[in-house]
């Protein structure tokens, strides 16, 4: 042993986790590595932890860098590992399966009895391990080794001294103390194994093909078993081998590692079951752009096609999707994948109507909602309609209305345009115009039918006839249909015509209307004047008659009459039988006059009547005056009743001794009895 080393040894004793030639000669390498006691160890441990923390704190970058190049390759390693054991799995799997070997095998099987791996071991396991050596982690020394053969096999110490050069060389050059050990080191077709425990390492020589799976798990379990039975003899290790004398059991298990046949080299199927994904994979990659490459190219058509707004798109698991707005002038964008050779049943497509803005389909829109005759033309510029051309009067009329509803028409030019009959229209919108015109006449309704037009309205019946006014203006009963409702115009010329036709007056009667009251003026019959002021409280547009104005022919008649009555006295003789000479003629005046007052009290509504008053002398005894004076007028009652009068127009009363005022001039004689007459009414 180095006298350095038995030095170094001596003055820092080794410690778990310590390299491969953590101690060597001071000449062999620029720096000196220092083991710490446990002890020591201990004390350092927390300043090692707030190093750490402080400097996270400080700057995170340094720590996260270091931690980065550990756990990146860390992840590679598990993953390269994963692969190539996939891959050896796999290829075990199918070489025992469908090979011929792995067919006799089975019938193998079958007729011994044996398990299936039995067999398989008996016939396809190898040795491959030929050497194994035991090497101390600090001092880099071997500890034991053992071998299959020893011809052909490597000295142990000068395999141990080559680790370790190595070991250092990798750990001082690169620096991977921190991002793990030496595991594999291959030359050739030799194959170096290595497995790294705290206090020793494992080494085992492979000379043909590669490691089996199994391999590094039973140097761990024997590197594992080796720690826990000479734990302390490994920490106290400093050359002296003659303590491991027992160890050689565990190292020559290492040697029977048995390796199955084929797991050296992938098996033509292998190769096929791997191949055959990926031939899959790629048939389905060379699909799958294709059919993005003609979504993508159709997506695009869609986008640039006018009255198409795509607003979302993508994929929901193996089916896509579209939606959007459409304007219904464009066709179906479903019809549209089978150009771009996309199966509709693969796509789920959701598009909203709306009404696009492009002059194209505005103009195409026009078009159809129009539709213009033969020989105009269309043009659509900045949102404004010019039409050329000629067409009939009709058709330019009703643009407006159709045209207003659409958008992107902001106004509509047809100057340019000639109209084909339109003598006709100013026929018609004199017609209107007359119809505005005349009272009792309400237009509710008009417009054009077919070659024709059509009008429906009120109409008060004395208003004039709209039928016959058609032929006032050049038009045709023909050419226009007409249906006119009746109805009671407000017009103060059919109020007054209406009036006049339901009162009837005579010609000394005038009416004229102030607002709603209806003045009568001139001379009329009692009677007439009761029933207009009757029937014109009926009469539409008209609340009151005034009839301030208008005299009573019959009442004028029954007031004339009033005083030939009151100043009319007929006198008797003393007898009181007969009447005084000379009124007879009296008498027939005074029947005619009765005659003329029945007539006129029937015209007037009756209830008058003409009391025949008797009047005597004054004898003091108001009993006997009043029961003579009512003897004198039935005398003269019943004379009336020998002149075929109307009795019913007669009262008797007896006046007493009172003279009628009418009798006062005459002389006493004649007062002694007579009889007077009064108007009276059943008021």
């Amino acid at each position: 042993m180095n006298p350095a080393n038995k030095a170094n040894n001596d003055a820092f004793p080794p410690l778990p986790g310590d390299a491969i030639g953590g101690a060597k000669p001071s000449n062999s390498l620029p720096h000196l590595n220092v083991a710490l006691r446990e002890e020591e160890a201990e004390v350092v441990r927390p300043t090692v932890e707030r190093a750490i923390l402080l400097s996270s704190q400080h700057d995170p970058t340094v720590l996260g860098a270091a931690l980065a190049s550990v756990v990146g390759t860390a992840f590679r390693q598990s993953i390269t590992g994963i692969f190539r054991r996939a891959i050896i799995y796999l290829n075990r799997f199918l070489v025992h399966s469908f090979s011929m070997e792995g067919i006799r095998w089975r019938f193998e099987s079958i007729r011994t009895g044996k398990p299936f791996q039995q067999v398989v071991r008996e016939h396809s396991l190898t040795h491959p391990v030929t050497q194994v050596f035991l090497i101390h982690r600090r001092t880099g020394l071997m500890i034991g080794q053992a071998e299959q053969d020893s011809s052909g096999n490597q000295d142990g110490d000068m395999v141990s001294s080559m680790l370790t050069a190595i070991q250092d060389f990798v750990h001082d050059s690169f620096r991977t103390e921190a991002a793990g050990h030496l595991e594999v080191i291959r030359i050739g077709d030799v194959t170096v194994l290595l497995e790294q425990g705290p206090l020793a390492i494992l080494a085992g020589i492979i000379t043909q093909g590669f490691a089996p799976q199994n391999l590094r798990q039973t140097f761990r379990r024997a590197l594992e078993q080796i720690h826990e039975d000479y734990h302390d003899a490994l920490v106290r290790f400093k050359g002296d081998a003659e303590q491991f004398e027992d160890i050689q059991p565990v190292l020559e298990a290492c040697l029977k590692t048995r390796l199955v046949k084929g797991e050296d080299t992938i098996s033509p199927l292998t190769g096929m079951v791997l191949l055959v994904p990926l031939i899959v994979l790629g048939v389905w990659g060379f699909f799958e752009v294709r059919e993005s490459a003609r979504w993508n190219e159709y997506l695009v058509n869609l986008e640039a096609k006018p009255g198409l707004m795509v607003v979302d798109s993508g994929r929901r698991g193996i089916n896509r999707y579209v939606r959007g707005l459409r304007d219904p002038l464009v066709a179906d964008p479903v019809d549209m994948l089978l150009e771009f050779g996309i199966d509709p049943s693969g796509v789920s497509s959701d598009w909203l109507p709306y009404q696009s803005l492009d002059p194209t389909l505005v103009l195409d829109r026009v078009r159809r909602t129009i539709r213009p005759p033969d020989g105009i033309s269309l043009e659509l510029r900045n949102g404004t309609l010019f039409l050329e051309g000629s067409a009939p009067w009709q058709w330019v009329e009703e643009l407006s209305d159709r045209v207003g509803s659409l958008q992107g028409i902001s106004r509509i030019r047809s100057d340019g345009v000639h109209q084909v009959g339109a003598e006709q229209r100013l026929a018609w919108e004199q017609y209107l115009t007359r119809l505005s015109e005349a009272p009792g006449i309400l237009v509710l309704e008009k417009g054009r039918w077919k070659d024709s037009f059509y009008i429906a309205g009120m109409r008060d019946p004395l208003a004039p006839d709209p039928v016959s006014m058609l032929s006032d203006v050049g038009l045709r009963e023909d050419q226009v249909r007409s249906k006119w409702e009746p109805f009671q115009a407000l017009h103060p010329t059919l109020v007054i015509a209406r009036a006049n036709r339901m009162l009837a007056p005579s010609r000394s009667v005038t009416m004229a209307l102030d607002g709603d009251v209806l003045k009568i003026e001139g001379a009329a019959s009692h009677e007439w004047i009761s029933e207009a002021t009757l029937i014109a409280r009926g009469i539409a547009g008209i609340s009151r008659c005034d009839t301030v104005d208008l005299q009573d022919r019959d009442l004028q008649a029954y007031q004339a009459l009033l005083p030939l009555f009151e100043e009319q006295v007929f006198y008797y003789l003393v007898n009181r039988q007969n009447l005084w000479p000379g009124q007879e003629t009296h008498l027939q005046s005074f029947v005619a006059n009765v005659r003329e007052f029945s007539r006129i009290s029937r015209r007037l509504g009756g209830g008058y009547h003409i009391e025949v008053r008797g009047h005597t002398r004054a004898s003091g005894d108001d009993d006997v005056d009043a029961s003579a004076s009512l003897a004198v007028a039935e005398r003269f009652y019943s004379l009336l009743q020998r002149q075929q009068v109307d009795m019913e127009l007669f009262t008797k009363r007896g006046m007493g001794g009172v003279p009628a005022p009418a009798a006062a001039k005459a002389d006493a004689q004649k007062r002694e009895a007579h009889v007077s007459f009064a108007i009276i009414t059943d008021e």
